[in-house]
């Protein structure tokens, strides 16, 4: 599936969705509409996995974005981390800004076996919610480190919060795997959907 982009509206804001009639938002790269194709998408059975992961993945595009809607089988919140080329050593490092309605956070940390994405909504009298991540991960096929940029939000009501959140991955090979793990004994929710896309260069 390609997503393709045509000339903005002039807000600025927006490109004009012409299957659709109605205007939608889009990416920049230095200041030009960028284009996105699907990868490949994931949707959790009734098997309950701890990881997952999405691997095969082409180095034909400039960046990824990965976006999840996901939810855990346990009345709590888990944290989820997310690692590259099945690499679990302590080479990530992240930092990351939250809100709660009523308090602002920040937290950076470094040698981490993975960057924490945020922590999966549970499931309980809150079941019907899951969690949103937008996870871009840039110039993920070079030799460089690799700089990551997350938005995660939770709207279950006994703990609302938005994270703002950049973070490093200090391997320089390719990234041609994707690993969503979350902590020890937790497992993802039936119907949670993780979407890979590649982003074109302009």
């Amino acid at each position: 599936m390609s997503i393709k982009t045509v000339p903005p509206v002039s807000s600025g804001l927006e490109t004009f969705d012409s299957r659709f009639g109605v205007p939608r938002p889009y990416g920049f790269v230095s200041g030009l509409v960028t284009e996105f194709d699907s990868i490949a998408t994931v949707t959790v059975g009734t098997n309950a996995p701890a990881v997952v992961t999405l691997d095969n993945i082409p180095s034909s595009y400039q960046h990824l974005q990965l976006r999840a809607l996901a939810s855990n089988t346990q009345n709590s919140r888990p944290d989820i981390f997310v690692r590259f080329n099945e690499d679990a050593t302590t080479n990530y490092v992240y930092h990351e800004l939250r809100g709660t309605g009523s308090a602002v956070e920040a937290v950076g940390v470094t040698s981490r076996t993975g960057i924490q994405l945020g922590n999966w909504s549970p499931l309980s009298s809150e079941s019907p919610i899951f969690s949103p991540i937008i996870l871009d991960i840039l110039d993920y096929a070079t030799d460089k480190r690799k700089v990551v940029r997350n938005f995660y939000s939770s709207e279950a009501p006994s703990y609302p919060y938005v994270r703002l959140e950049s973070g490093l991955w200090l391997g320089t090979s390719a990234i041609n795997s994707i690993s969503l793990t979350l902590q020890t004994n937790y497992y993802y929710r039936q119907h949670s959907t993780f979407a890979l896309y590649g982003v074109k260069a302009p």
